[in-house]
């Protein structure tokens, strides 16, 4: 059995003491990979686990900004609906204020509340000042002036009177 081919062999394989400690060393190469398996899997874990908390407070975060944001918009369309109606309100009270001031209207008050009448063409009276305004201070002296002025004035009162009742 020999060979002159300088071939090297392993009888280590065969003897039962080099087995046992090879069994022991491939232990702890299989308890070594496990470790290492292990301590992945808790890094993987802690990664995903950090993962899924971000993704989870960045969703919290955004709900909460779409919670504030609606009521933003509720807020706004409230206001909206005021201003409306505020505005609706000015026009109302504008309109009944030109209402009320509608000659048509005054006209119809004047004559249904206050009984009042139009002035006829035989009840208006013109009259012209073709000198300057002056004034006339009276004496007491002259009596017989101011019964003339008296008489004149209750003329024209009585004259406008029968007038207005004809």
């Amino acid at each position: 059995m020999y060979s002159a081919d300088n071939t090297a062999y392993d009888l280590s394989l065969f003897d039962e003491r080099m087995k046992s400690k090879s069994t022991a060393r491939h232990n702890n190469v299989l308890r070594m990979a496990t470790i290492r398996k292990a301590r992945i899997q808790r890094r993987s874990a802690a990664l995903n686990i950090t993962v899924v908390t971000i993704i989870a407070v960045f969703l919290s975060l955004q709900i909460f900004s779409f919670t504030e944001l609606n009521e933003v918009s509720n807020d706004l369309n409230k206001v909206k609906k005021q201003y409306e109606d505020v505005q609706n309100d000015g026009k109302r009270l504008s309109l009944d204020a030109e209402k009320k001031i509608d000659l048509a209207n005054i006209e119809n008050i004047a004559e249904n509340q206050y009984f009042m009448q139009k002035a006829e063409n035989y009840q208006i009276e013109y009259i012209s000042l073709l000198g300057k305004d002056h004034s006339v201070v009276s004496d007491n002296k002259d009596v017989v002036a101011k019964l003339k002025n008296m008489a004149g004035g209750l003329y024209r009162r009585l004259d406008a009177m029968f007038e207005y009742l004809r």
